[in-house]
């Protein structure tokens, strides 16, 4: 099965933290997730996109190119979301 990705569009959200956040979301099928590449983003940039996601109280969409770094099954225990793998 195939996961078709909508437009990565920028949204401000207000946080549980009372902090507004610029967060890049994106749509499979009918939810929307925190986008996190890890094919052009650094592990830092990658977390605290994380933290981001838990603050706003959204699951993770992360993309993966490979092997997958060991906290993306922390990642998804913890808060949710789905991993795409691409080639």
């Amino acid at each position: 099965m195939q996961t078709i990705l909508k437009k990565v569009e920028k949204v401000v959200m207000k946080g549980f933290s009372g902090v507004e956040h610029i967060v890049e979301v994106v749509k499979v099928g009918n939810e929307k997730y925190v986008y996190i590449d890890l094919t052009k983003e650094n592990e830092e940039k990658s977390l605290g996109k994380v933290i981001l996601a838990y603050d706003v109280g959204m699951k993770c969409a992360i993309v993966v190119n490979g092997e997958k770094p060991s906290w993306i099954d922390d990642v998804f225990k913890n808060i949710g979301g789905i991993m795409i793998e691409t080639n």
